[in-house]
């Protein structure tokens, strides 16, 4: 019943991914010119190493998050974003240290039922 009235959208595994050999967890923004963002947006979707993209507001207008094996890969991805056309900047964020991951629900039930930020 959940999952037919779409209150879950999937199930999922959470793997480890330093077993499979991803050990640099990188957080990316791109700001990018509005006449090719639907294309930047594709583009950037179709990206093995990005595993998440959002469209955001704020100080970019696509922020995504990537793992990398090593700093060859980073150096690749990186020469390839420059390589497309319409991306103005591009940061990123190596993670040194994850300090909360949780599930999303676990979120919403706290913030449901607390009142502390």
């Amino acid at each position: 019943k959940l999952v037919k009235n779409e209150w879950i959208k999937r199930f999922t595994v959470d793997i480890n991914e330093k077993k499979f050999g991803y050990t640099i967890l990188v957080s990316m923004g791109f700001n990018v010119e509005s006449r090719n963002y639907k294309k930047i947006l594709e583009t950037l979707t179709k990206s093995k190493h990005l595993y998440e993209v959002w469209t955001t507001s704020g100080a970019h207008n696509i922020t995504a998050r990537s793992i990398f094996k090593n700093f060859d890969e980073i150096t690749k991805f990186n020469s390839w974003v420059n390589s497309i056309p319409g991306i103005k900047k591009f940061d990123f964020t190596i993670v040194v240290e994850e300090s909360k991951t949780s599930p999303r629900i676990n979120m919403i039930q706290k913030m449901e039922n607390e009142e502390v930020f």
